[in-house]
Protein backbone atom coordinates (compact mmCIF):
# COMPACT_ATOMS: atom_id res chain seq x y z
CA UNK A 1 0.00 0.00 0.00
CA UNK A 2 1.23 3.47 -0.84
CA UNK A 3 2.48 5.43 2.14
CA UNK A 4 1.40 9.05 1.80
CA UNK A 5 4.31 11.18 2.93
CA UNK A 6 4.11 14.66 4.36
CA UNK A 7 5.63 18.00 3.29
CA UNK A 8 7.00 16.89 -0.05
CA UNK A 9 7.18 20.52 -1.17
CA UNK A 10 8.13 23.82 0.44
CA UNK A 11 5.04 25.88 1.30
CA UNK A 12 3.86 28.52 -1.17
CA UNK A 13 3.16 31.63 0.87
CA UNK A 14 1.37 34.65 -0.59
CA UNK A 15 0.85 38.03 1.03
CA UNK A 16 -2.45 38.67 -0.74
CA UNK A 17 -4.41 37.28 -3.66
CA UNK A 18 -7.50 37.84 -5.73
CA UNK A 19 -9.47 35.58 -8.04
CA UNK A 20 -11.44 36.57 -11.12
CA UNK A 21 -14.04 34.03 -12.25
CA UNK A 22 -15.28 34.71 -15.79
CA UNK A 23 -18.65 33.24 -16.84
CA UNK A 24 -20.28 33.25 -20.27
CA UNK A 25 -23.77 34.65 -20.87
CA UNK A 26 -25.91 35.59 -23.84
CA UNK A 27 -28.54 38.32 -23.70
CA UNK A 28 -31.26 38.55 -26.32
CA UNK A 29 -31.26 41.92 -28.08
CA UNK A 30 -34.81 43.35 -28.43
CA UNK A 31 -36.61 42.49 -31.66
CA UNK A 32 -39.12 45.36 -31.61
CA UNK A 33 -37.77 48.51 -33.26
CA UNK A 34 -38.32 50.86 -30.29
CA UNK A 35 -36.40 48.80 -27.71
CA UNK A 36 -33.82 47.76 -30.27
CA UNK A 37 -33.09 51.42 -30.95
CA UNK A 38 -32.79 52.01 -27.19
CA UNK A 39 -30.26 49.19 -26.95
CA UNK A 40 -28.06 50.54 -29.76
CA UNK A 41 -28.23 54.06 -28.34
CA UNK A 42 -27.23 52.71 -24.92
CA UNK A 43 -24.39 50.67 -26.41
CA UNK A 44 -22.96 53.48 -28.55
CA UNK A 45 -23.12 55.93 -25.66
CA UNK A 46 -21.26 53.51 -23.38
CA UNK A 47 -18.56 53.11 -26.04
CA UNK A 48 -18.09 56.88 -26.17
CA UNK A 49 -18.05 57.23 -22.38
CA UNK A 50 -15.60 54.35 -21.89
CA UNK A 51 -13.33 55.09 -18.91
CA UNK A 52 -10.90 52.95 -16.87
CA UNK A 53 -13.04 51.06 -14.36
CA UNK A 54 -10.42 48.84 -12.76
CA UNK A 55 -6.70 48.84 -12.10
CA UNK A 56 -4.67 48.37 -15.27
CA UNK A 57 -7.75 48.48 -17.50
CA UNK A 58 -7.49 50.06 -20.93
CA UNK A 59 -9.99 50.10 -23.80
CA UNK A 60 -9.18 48.53 -27.16
CA UNK A 61 -8.56 51.42 -29.53
CA UNK A 62 -10.26 50.04 -32.62
CA UNK A 63 -13.41 51.41 -34.23
CA UNK A 64 -14.61 47.91 -35.15
CA UNK A 65 -14.36 46.58 -31.60
CA UNK A 66 -17.99 46.52 -30.61
CA UNK A 67 -17.64 45.51 -26.97
CA UNK A 68 -18.02 47.51 -23.76
CA UNK A 69 -17.10 46.80 -20.14
CA UNK A 70 -19.27 48.09 -17.32
CA UNK A 71 -19.11 47.67 -13.57
CA UNK A 72 -22.17 45.92 -12.10
CA UNK A 73 -23.58 47.36 -8.89
CA UNK A 74 -23.01 45.00 -5.97
CA UNK A 75 -25.65 45.26 -3.22
CA UNK A 76 -24.45 45.51 0.37
CA UNK A 77 -25.57 41.98 1.23
CA UNK A 78 -23.09 40.41 -1.22
CA UNK A 79 -20.15 42.80 -1.12
CA UNK A 80 -18.18 40.22 0.85
CA UNK A 81 -18.28 36.48 1.42
CA UNK A 82 -16.60 34.10 3.83
CA UNK A 83 -14.85 31.09 2.31
CA UNK A 84 -14.62 28.07 4.60
CA UNK A 85 -12.06 25.35 3.96
CA UNK A 86 -13.71 22.00 3.10
CA UNK A 87 -13.35 19.28 5.72
CA UNK A 88 -11.40 17.04 3.36
CA UNK A 89 -8.56 19.60 3.24
CA UNK A 90 -7.34 18.07 6.52
CA UNK A 91 -6.71 14.74 4.77
CA UNK A 92 -3.07 13.68 4.98
CA UNK A 93 -2.30 16.00 7.89
CA UNK A 94 -1.25 14.80 11.33
CA UNK A 95 -3.77 17.09 13.00
CA UNK A 96 -7.29 17.59 11.76
CA UNK A 97 -7.37 21.21 12.82
CA UNK A 98 -9.64 23.39 10.66
CA UNK A 99 -7.96 26.30 8.92
CA UNK A 100 -9.31 29.79 9.54
CA UNK A 101 -11.89 31.04 7.04
CA UNK A 102 -11.13 33.75 4.48
CA UNK A 103 -13.03 37.00 4.12
CA UNK A 104 -13.25 38.08 0.48
CA UNK A 105 -14.51 41.32 -1.02
CA UNK A 106 -16.77 40.95 -4.05
CA UNK A 107 -17.06 43.10 -7.17
CA UNK A 108 -18.41 42.27 -10.64
CA UNK A 109 -18.11 43.44 -14.25
CA UNK A 110 -20.05 43.01 -17.46
CA UNK A 111 -18.31 42.77 -20.85
CA UNK A 112 -20.92 42.70 -23.61
CA UNK A 113 -20.72 42.64 -27.37
CA UNK A 114 -23.19 44.49 -29.58
CA UNK A 115 -24.95 41.22 -30.49
CA UNK A 116 -25.57 40.27 -26.83
CA UNK A 117 -22.66 37.83 -26.33
CA UNK A 118 -21.47 38.56 -22.81
CA UNK A 119 -18.94 37.71 -20.11
CA UNK A 120 -19.58 38.35 -16.44
CA UNK A 121 -16.51 38.62 -14.22
CA UNK A 122 -16.71 38.08 -10.46
CA UNK A 123 -13.73 39.39 -8.51
CA UNK A 124 -12.98 37.88 -5.10
CA UNK A 125 -10.22 39.76 -3.27
CA UNK A 126 -8.85 38.33 -0.04
CA UNK A 127 -9.50 40.83 2.74
CA UNK A 128 -6.27 41.15 4.69
CA UNK A 129 -7.11 39.59 8.04
CA UNK A 130 -4.09 37.33 8.43
CA UNK A 131 -0.39 37.84 7.78
CA UNK A 132 0.02 35.22 5.06
CA UNK A 133 -2.10 32.97 2.87
CA UNK A 134 -1.09 29.64 1.36
CA UNK A 135 -2.04 27.18 -1.36
CA UNK A 136 -4.98 25.84 0.68
CA UNK A 137 -6.51 29.33 0.90
CA UNK A 138 -6.31 29.81 -2.87
CA UNK A 139 -7.67 26.33 -3.62
CA UNK A 140 -10.57 26.74 -1.19
CA UNK A 141 -11.60 29.90 -3.05
CA UNK A 142 -11.19 28.22 -6.44
CA UNK A 143 -13.48 25.39 -5.32
CA UNK A 144 -16.50 27.66 -4.83
CA UNK A 145 -17.95 26.30 -8.10
CA UNK A 146 -18.22 22.48 -8.14
CA UNK A 147 -15.13 20.52 -9.09
CA UNK A 148 -16.65 17.03 -8.85
CA UNK A 149 -19.79 15.35 -10.16
CA UNK A 150 -22.88 15.06 -7.98
CA UNK A 151 -23.77 11.67 -6.60
CA UNK A 152 -20.19 10.51 -6.11
CA UNK A 153 -19.81 7.38 -3.95
CA UNK A 154 -16.78 6.44 -1.88
CA UNK A 155 -15.79 3.23 -0.13
CA UNK A 156 -15.31 3.62 3.60
CA UNK A 157 -13.03 1.60 5.85
CA UNK A 158 -15.65 -1.15 6.14
CA UNK A 159 -15.88 -1.49 2.36
CA UNK A 160 -19.37 -0.05 2.34
CA UNK A 161 -20.28 2.33 -0.43
CA UNK A 162 -21.45 5.68 0.92
CA UNK A 163 -22.86 8.78 -0.74
CA UNK A 164 -20.89 12.00 -0.51
CA UNK A 165 -22.93 15.18 -0.38
CA UNK A 166 -21.69 17.97 -2.59
CA UNK A 167 -21.75 20.53 0.19
CA UNK A 168 -19.46 18.32 2.30
CA UNK A 169 -16.89 18.17 -0.48
CA UNK A 170 -16.91 21.76 -1.66
CA UNK A 171 -15.90 25.03 -0.10
CA UNK A 172 -18.93 26.85 1.29
CA UNK A 173 -19.79 30.20 2.77
CA UNK A 174 -20.81 30.96 6.31
CA UNK A 175 -23.93 32.80 5.22
CA UNK A 176 -26.17 33.01 2.17
CA UNK A 177 -24.63 34.89 -0.72
CA UNK A 178 -27.85 35.35 -2.64
CA UNK A 179 -30.96 36.64 -0.89
CA UNK A 180 -34.53 36.98 -2.02
CA UNK A 181 -35.70 40.58 -1.79
CA UNK A 182 -39.18 41.78 -0.95
CA UNK A 183 -39.21 44.11 -3.95
CA UNK A 184 -37.99 41.50 -6.45
CA UNK A 185 -38.83 42.28 -10.04
CA UNK A 186 -41.97 40.26 -10.95
CA UNK A 187 -40.88 39.89 -14.59
CA UNK A 188 -40.45 36.21 -15.57
CA UNK A 189 -36.67 36.23 -16.02
CA UNK A 190 -36.04 37.97 -12.70
CA UNK A 191 -38.64 35.90 -10.88
CA UNK A 192 -37.00 32.74 -12.15
CA UNK A 193 -33.62 34.01 -10.98
CA UNK A 194 -35.10 34.31 -7.51
CA UNK A 195 -36.41 30.75 -7.67
CA UNK A 196 -33.04 29.42 -8.81
CA UNK A 197 -31.39 31.18 -5.90
CA UNK A 198 -33.31 28.95 -3.50
CA UNK A 199 -31.83 25.81 -5.06
CA UNK A 200 -28.63 24.17 -3.85
CA UNK A 201 -26.26 26.11 -6.06
CA UNK A 202 -22.69 27.10 -5.23
CA UNK A 203 -21.98 30.51 -3.76
CA UNK A 204 -20.14 31.71 -6.85
CA UNK A 205 -23.01 30.73 -9.11
CA UNK A 206 -25.39 32.66 -6.88
CA UNK A 207 -23.20 35.73 -7.27
CA UNK A 208 -23.36 35.12 -11.02
CA UNK A 209 -27.17 34.92 -10.92
CA UNK A 210 -27.28 38.08 -8.86
CA UNK A 211 -25.12 39.87 -11.45
CA UNK A 212 -27.50 38.82 -14.23
CA UNK A 213 -30.42 40.11 -12.22
CA UNK A 214 -28.68 43.47 -11.73
CA UNK A 215 -28.03 43.74 -15.48
CA UNK A 216 -31.65 42.92 -16.38
CA UNK A 217 -32.93 45.38 -13.78
CA UNK A 218 -30.70 48.13 -15.18
CA UNK A 219 -31.56 47.27 -18.81
CA UNK A 220 -35.14 45.94 -18.85
CA UNK A 221 -35.12 45.60 -22.65
CA UNK A 222 -32.59 42.72 -22.34
CA UNK A 223 -33.50 39.11 -21.57
CA UNK A 224 -31.23 36.21 -20.66
CA UNK A 225 -31.25 33.84 -23.65
CA UNK A 226 -30.68 30.72 -21.53
CA UNK A 227 -34.34 31.07 -20.52
CA UNK A 228 -36.99 29.92 -22.98
CA UNK A 229 -40.65 28.83 -22.78
CA UNK A 230 -40.96 25.28 -21.55
CA UNK A 231 -42.48 22.74 -23.92
CA UNK A 232 -44.45 21.22 -21.06
CA UNK A 233 -45.70 24.51 -19.70
CA UNK A 234 -44.46 23.50 -16.26
CA UNK A 235 -41.44 24.85 -14.50
CA UNK A 236 -38.67 22.52 -13.37
CA UNK A 237 -37.73 24.86 -10.52
CA UNK A 238 -39.36 25.50 -7.18
CA UNK A 239 -39.75 28.63 -5.15
CA UNK A 240 -40.50 28.64 -1.42
CA UNK A 241 -41.57 25.01 -1.60
CA UNK A 242 -44.05 25.43 -4.44
CA UNK A 243 -43.91 25.13 -8.21
CA UNK A 244 -42.96 28.30 -10.05
CA UNK A 245 -45.88 29.12 -12.33
CA UNK A 246 -43.84 31.18 -14.83
CA UNK A 247 -43.82 28.23 -17.25
CA UNK A 248 -40.17 28.64 -18.20
CA UNK A 249 -37.05 26.57 -17.99
CA UNK A 250 -33.36 27.35 -18.27
CA UNK A 251 -31.28 26.23 -21.25
CA UNK A 252 -28.84 24.86 -22.15
CA UNK A 253 -27.19 23.88 -18.86
CA UNK A 254 -30.18 23.31 -16.59
CA UNK A 255 -30.75 25.06 -13.28
CA UNK A 256 -27.39 24.01 -11.80
CA UNK A 257 -24.02 25.67 -12.16
CA UNK A 258 -22.62 23.23 -14.67
CA UNK A 259 -20.75 26.02 -16.45
CA UNK A 260 -17.22 26.17 -15.06
CA UNK A 261 -15.83 29.71 -15.21
CA UNK A 262 -12.34 30.57 -16.45
CA UNK A 263 -10.18 31.73 -13.55
CA UNK A 264 -7.49 34.43 -13.43
CA UNK A 265 -5.54 34.41 -10.15
CA UNK A 266 -3.33 37.34 -9.10
CA UNK A 267 -1.08 36.93 -6.06
CA UNK A 268 1.77 38.74 -4.27
CA UNK A 269 4.64 36.47 -3.24
CA UNK A 270 7.24 37.24 -0.52
CA UNK A 271 10.58 38.40 -1.92
CA UNK A 272 12.33 35.46 -0.28
CA UNK A 273 10.42 33.12 -2.62
CA UNK A 274 10.09 35.32 -5.68
CA UNK A 275 13.74 36.38 -5.96
CA UNK A 276 15.01 32.80 -5.72
CA UNK A 277 12.48 31.12 -8.00
CA UNK A 278 10.89 33.62 -10.38
CA UNK A 279 13.12 36.69 -10.82
CA UNK A 280 15.36 36.63 -13.91
CA UNK A 281 18.05 39.29 -13.61
CA UNK A 282 20.54 39.10 -16.47
CA UNK A 283 23.63 37.04 -15.66
CA UNK A 284 22.15 35.92 -12.34
CA UNK A 285 19.46 33.96 -14.17
CA UNK A 286 20.75 30.42 -14.16
CA UNK A 287 19.91 26.78 -13.75
CA UNK A 288 19.60 27.51 -10.04
CA UNK A 289 16.56 29.70 -10.68
CA UNK A 290 14.92 26.93 -12.72
CA UNK A 291 15.71 24.38 -10.01
CA UNK A 292 14.15 26.61 -7.34
CA UNK A 293 11.12 27.29 -9.52
CA UNK A 294 10.63 23.56 -10.04
CA UNK A 295 9.88 23.27 -6.32
CA UNK A 296 6.68 25.23 -6.99
CA UNK A 297 5.65 23.47 -10.20
CA UNK A 298 2.97 21.40 -8.48
CA UNK A 299 1.67 24.43 -6.55
CA UNK A 300 1.21 26.31 -9.82
CA UNK A 301 -0.39 23.29 -11.50
CA UNK A 302 -2.80 22.87 -8.57
CA UNK A 303 -3.97 26.46 -9.05
CA UNK A 304 -4.21 26.31 -12.85
CA UNK A 305 -6.20 23.06 -12.77
CA UNK A 306 -8.15 23.73 -9.52
CA UNK A 307 -6.88 20.58 -7.84
CA UNK A 308 -9.00 19.17 -5.02
CA UNK A 309 -6.65 19.34 -2.04
CA UNK A 310 -3.30 20.92 -1.18
CA UNK A 311 -2.01 17.52 -0.04
CA UNK A 312 -2.95 15.69 -3.25
CA UNK A 313 -1.17 18.41 -5.20
CA UNK A 314 2.04 16.67 -4.08
CA UNK A 315 1.25 13.89 -6.56
CA UNK A 316 0.45 15.90 -9.69
CA UNK A 317 2.16 14.22 -12.63
CA UNK A 318 5.00 16.21 -14.17
CA UNK A 319 4.87 13.81 -17.12
CA UNK A 320 1.32 14.95 -17.84
CA UNK A 321 2.29 18.62 -17.62
CA UNK A 322 5.24 17.96 -19.95
CA UNK A 323 2.89 16.31 -22.46
CA UNK A 324 0.79 19.50 -22.51
CA UNK A 325 3.86 21.55 -23.35
CA UNK A 326 3.54 23.67 -20.19
CA UNK A 327 6.97 22.92 -18.69
CA UNK A 328 10.62 23.46 -19.52
CA UNK A 329 13.03 21.29 -17.52
CA UNK A 330 10.26 20.61 -15.04
CA UNK A 331 9.38 24.28 -14.49
CA UNK A 332 6.60 26.52 -15.74
CA UNK A 333 7.82 29.16 -18.20
CA UNK A 334 7.14 32.85 -17.66
CA UNK A 335 4.85 34.03 -20.46
CA UNK A 336 5.56 37.73 -19.83
CA UNK A 337 8.48 39.84 -21.00
CA UNK A 338 9.24 41.40 -17.59
CA UNK A 339 10.24 38.91 -14.89
CA UNK A 340 8.93 41.22 -12.14
CA UNK A 341 5.62 39.66 -13.15
CA UNK A 342 5.39 35.88 -13.58
CA UNK A 343 2.50 34.75 -15.81
CA UNK A 344 1.43 31.32 -16.97
CA UNK A 345 -1.88 29.85 -18.09
CA UNK A 346 -3.82 26.77 -19.19
CA UNK A 347 -7.23 26.12 -20.75
CA UNK A 348 -8.83 26.41 -17.29
CA UNK A 349 -7.09 29.38 -15.72
CA UNK A 350 -4.29 31.95 -15.66
CA UNK A 351 -1.89 32.77 -12.82
CA UNK A 352 -0.01 36.02 -12.33
CA UNK A 353 2.55 36.41 -9.50
CA UNK A 354 4.50 39.48 -8.42
CA UNK A 355 7.05 40.13 -5.66
CA UNK A 356 6.02 41.80 -2.43
CA UNK A 357 8.33 44.73 -3.05
CA UNK A 358 9.26 45.48 -6.62
CA UNK A 359 12.95 45.87 -5.71
CA UNK A 360 14.27 49.40 -6.16
CA UNK A 361 11.40 50.61 -8.30
CA UNK A 362 9.69 53.81 -7.29
CA UNK A 363 6.26 53.44 -5.70
CA UNK A 364 4.98 55.90 -8.31
CA UNK A 365 5.97 53.61 -11.18
CA UNK A 366 3.35 51.33 -12.68
CA UNK A 367 4.30 47.79 -11.72
CA UNK A 368 4.56 45.10 -14.40
CA UNK A 369 1.66 43.13 -12.92
CA UNK A 370 -0.52 46.22 -13.09
CA UNK A 371 0.35 46.52 -16.77
CA UNK A 372 -0.63 42.90 -17.39
CA UNK A 373 -3.73 42.99 -15.18
CA UNK A 374 -6.04 44.72 -17.65
CA UNK A 375 -4.59 42.90 -20.66
CA UNK A 376 -5.22 39.45 -19.17
CA UNK A 377 -8.75 40.19 -17.99
CA UNK A 378 -9.79 42.02 -21.15
CA UNK A 379 -8.71 39.16 -23.41
CA UNK A 380 -10.02 36.43 -21.11
CA UNK A 381 -13.42 38.15 -21.03
CA UNK A 382 -13.57 38.53 -24.81
CA UNK A 383 -12.48 34.91 -25.22
CA UNK A 384 -15.07 33.69 -22.75
CA UNK A 385 -17.99 35.45 -24.41
CA UNK A 386 -16.86 34.10 -27.80
CA UNK A 387 -16.54 30.60 -26.34
CA UNK A 388 -19.98 30.77 -24.77
CA UNK A 389 -21.56 32.19 -27.94
CA UNK A 390 -20.07 29.34 -30.00
CA UNK A 391 -21.64 26.84 -27.58
CA UNK A 392 -24.98 28.65 -27.89
CA UNK A 393 -24.84 28.41 -31.70
CA UNK A 394 -23.99 24.72 -31.45
CA UNK A 395 -26.95 24.15 -29.14
CA UNK A 396 -29.35 26.00 -31.47
CA UNK A 397 -28.15 23.92 -34.43
CA UNK A 398 -28.55 20.66 -32.47
CA UNK A 399 -32.09 21.61 -31.52
CA UNK A 400 -33.00 22.57 -35.11
CA UNK A 401 -31.48 19.36 -36.53
CA UNK A 402 -33.50 17.16 -34.17
CA UNK A 403 -36.74 18.91 -35.06
CA UNK A 404 -36.05 18.64 -38.80
CA UNK A 405 -35.25 14.92 -38.50
CA UNK A 406 -38.45 14.12 -36.63
CA UNK A 407 -40.68 16.40 -38.67
CA UNK A 408 -43.19 14.69 -40.93
CA UNK A 409 -44.88 16.30 -43.93
CA UNK A 410 -43.99 19.38 -45.93
CA UNK A 411 -45.62 21.89 -43.59
CA UNK A 412 -43.51 24.41 -41.66
CA UNK A 413 -40.43 23.94 -43.83
CA UNK A 414 -40.45 27.67 -44.44
CA UNK A 415 -40.12 28.12 -40.67
CA UNK A 416 -37.12 25.78 -40.56
CA UNK A 417 -35.39 27.66 -43.37
CA UNK A 418 -36.09 31.03 -41.72
CA UNK A 419 -34.66 29.71 -38.44
CA UNK A 420 -31.55 28.42 -40.22
CA UNK A 421 -31.07 31.82 -41.86
CA UNK A 422 -31.38 33.45 -38.43
CA UNK A 423 -28.72 31.11 -37.00
CA UNK A 424 -26.46 31.80 -40.00
CA UNK A 425 -26.83 35.54 -39.40
CA UNK A 426 -25.96 35.06 -35.73
CA UNK A 427 -22.95 32.95 -36.73
CA UNK A 428 -21.78 35.71 -39.08
CA UNK A 429 -22.11 38.22 -36.24
CA UNK A 430 -20.13 35.83 -34.03
CA UNK A 431 -17.09 36.15 -36.28
CA UNK A 432 -17.19 39.97 -36.11
CA UNK A 433 -15.07 39.73 -32.99
CA UNK A 434 -13.05 42.43 -31.18
CA UNK A 435 -10.11 40.05 -30.65
CA UNK A 436 -9.49 40.14 -34.41
CA UNK A 437 -8.14 43.66 -33.95
CA UNK A 438 -6.07 42.90 -30.85
CA UNK A 439 -2.77 42.68 -32.71
CA UNK A 440 -0.38 44.01 -30.05
CA UNK A 441 1.88 41.41 -28.43
CA UNK A 442 0.59 41.47 -24.85
CA UNK A 443 0.27 38.54 -22.50
CA UNK A 444 -3.51 38.87 -22.71
CA UNK A 445 -3.36 38.45 -26.47
CA UNK A 446 -1.26 35.31 -26.02
CA UNK A 447 -3.88 33.84 -23.69
CA UNK A 448 -6.63 34.72 -26.15
CA UNK A 449 -4.74 33.06 -29.02
CA UNK A 450 -4.15 29.99 -26.87
CA UNK A 451 -7.84 29.69 -25.93
CA UNK A 452 -8.92 30.35 -29.50
CA UNK A 453 -6.66 27.68 -30.97
CA UNK A 454 -6.95 25.14 -28.16
CA UNK A 455 -10.64 25.38 -27.28
CA UNK A 456 -12.88 27.80 -29.19
CA UNK A 457 -11.96 26.88 -32.76
CA UNK A 458 -13.04 23.29 -32.18
CA UNK A 459 -16.55 24.43 -31.31
CA UNK A 460 -16.62 26.91 -34.21
CA UNK A 461 -15.52 24.26 -36.71
CA UNK A 462 -18.27 21.95 -35.45
CA UNK A 463 -20.79 24.78 -35.85
CA UNK A 464 -19.79 25.32 -39.48
CA UNK A 465 -20.15 21.58 -40.15
CA UNK A 466 -23.57 21.57 -38.46
CA UNK A 467 -24.71 24.60 -40.47
CA UNK A 468 -23.87 22.86 -43.73
CA UNK A 469 -25.31 19.56 -42.54
CA UNK A 470 -28.71 20.91 -41.48
CA UNK A 471 -28.90 22.98 -44.68
CA UNK A 472 -28.29 19.84 -46.77
CA UNK A 473 -30.72 17.87 -44.62
CA UNK A 474 -33.46 20.44 -45.18
CA UNK A 475 -32.93 20.49 -48.94
CA UNK A 476 -32.81 16.70 -49.29
CA UNK A 477 -35.82 16.10 -47.04
CA UNK A 478 -37.80 18.73 -48.91
CA UNK A 479 -36.78 17.15 -52.25
CA UNK A 480 -38.04 13.75 -51.06
CA UNK A 481 -41.34 15.23 -49.91
CA UNK A 482 -41.78 17.06 -53.20
CA UNK A 483 -41.05 13.87 -55.16
CA UNK A 484 -43.67 12.07 -53.11
CA UNK A 485 -46.18 14.81 -53.86
CA UNK A 486 -45.41 14.53 -57.59
CA UNK A 487 -45.73 10.75 -57.41
CA UNK A 488 -49.08 11.02 -55.63
CA UNK A 489 -50.30 13.48 -58.26
CA UNK A 490 -49.23 11.13 -61.06
CA UNK A 491 -51.00 8.21 -59.42
CA UNK A 492 -54.15 10.28 -58.96
CA UNK A 493 -54.10 11.43 -62.57
CA UNK A 494 -53.53 7.83 -63.70
CA UNK A 495 -56.57 6.72 -61.73
CA UNK A 496 -58.63 9.56 -63.19
CA UNK A 497 -57.64 8.62 -66.76
CA UNK A 498 -58.72 5.00 -66.19
CA UNK A 499 -62.08 6.18 -65.00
Amino acid sequence: MTEYTQNLQPPLEVKDFEIHAVYGVHFNIPTDSQNREKWYEFFEQKKKDSVPIREGWTPIYREHCSAITEKIDTPDWCKSITVVHPKFFSSGKPKNEPKPSIKMKVSRWLTIREDGATAITIRLKADRQKSDYDLADILASLLLPPRIIRGIKLDDDKNHCKDVKLEDMMATTSSKVYELTADANPEPSCALLDSLATDDNSSLFKLFLGAIKEVISENPFLTWSEYCPSNTGKSTTKKAGRENSQGQEILPWGDRDLQIPYFAVFATVPNSIYDNAFLETGAEYSEKILANRQKYTRHIAAILFRWLTPHNANYISLDFLESLGLLYKGSFVNKYVNSLSFVTYSSTGALCLKPQFENSHSSEELGPQHATYGSILRCVELSRLRWHHALRLSRRLDDLTKRVIHHAGAERFDDFIAELLDIRAEAAQHFLDPLTYQWDATVGSDIAKFLQGDVIERVEEECIKKLNMVKQLLHEKLDVLQLRDIQDELEDSSKDSKL
